[in-house]
């Protein structure tokens, strides 16, 4: 049996390394979603930063746990959502690519891009899952711009 649900993909115009500001308008981008009905928020791709080579991303990660993760599960939690972005997130030693898919219960599912695009591999390592994420509403397929389409990705389509 098919439900239908409304999920809305957030689109905004972030500033490039200005985190604070971004993470302000994609809340209020999220909010406005979810006001509309939306039961799944989207965020854009480096919705916190933006990406571009330039000297200020040097400084536009965040940890894994930061404020990006913080504002998606708030979110998730206020409008009983879920909501899902990436954003360069440092785990350990290393920054990553990390997609996150936030559920209410604060759980969230974590997709790490397998190949920096470009010059983005000045900023992060390729995570090295396969790209699936395990949820408590089914397996979900992740691919994050411009990996679709390459060939040694995990998350190439087929």
């Amino acid at each position: 049996m098919m439900h239908k649900m409304k999920v809305a993909a957030v689109q905004m115009r972030a500033e490039l390394g200005n985190v604070k500001s971004n993470l302000s308008a994609a809340e209020a981008l999220a909010r406005e979603a979810f006001r509309k009905g939306a039961k799944w928020v989207i965020l854009p791709e480096f919705f916190p930063s933006a990406v571009a080579f330039a000297p200020n991303m040097l400084t536009a990660w965040r940890p894994l746990e930061g404020e990006p993760f913080q504002l998606m599960q708030k979110l998730a939690r206020e409008y009983e959502g879920v909501v899902g972005g990436s954003f360069i997130a440092r785990s350990g030693d290393d920054c990553l690519n990390s997609f996150l898919l936030v559920f209410p219960s604060g759980e969230y599912f974590r997709h790490d891009k397998d190949i920096p695009t470009m010059w983005e591999n000045c900023y992060y390592i390729g995570g090295q899952d396969d790209g699936v994420l395990k949820t408590p509403t089914g397996r979900w397929r992740c691919s994050l711009l411009g990996i679709h389409s390459h060939p040694n990705s995990t998350t190439s389509a087929k």
